[in-house]
């Protein structure tokens, strides 16, 4: 999902990274990024948008509760439901 274009530095260090298991430099790069950018004390990265709405809905959703949504995804209701 999503659109844009990648430069020839991060095709690069993709192609370079080693995504073989979570301990990876590539993971530890990641998650030191992501807590310098963000005060979580917790990261779950998911392979796409739909994927990341089924465990936020999931955990936050629930009968009688309301999500104000662009609806990008045509599960995104599902979802919530």
């Amino acid at each position: 999902s999503g659109t844009g274009a990648m430069s020839c530095a991060q095709w690069a260090a993709m192609i370079e990274a080693d995504e073989a298991y979570a301990g990876a430099n590539a993971w530890l790069k990641f998650e030191e990024s992501f807590h310098e950018l963000f005060d979580f004390a917790h990261l779950l990265p998911t392979h796409q948008g739909r994927a990341a709405e089924r465990l936020l809905f999931g955990e936050l959703g629930g009968k009688g509760k309301t999500f104000i949504s662009n609806t990008f995804f045509d599960t995104t209701r599902a979802n919530v439901e």
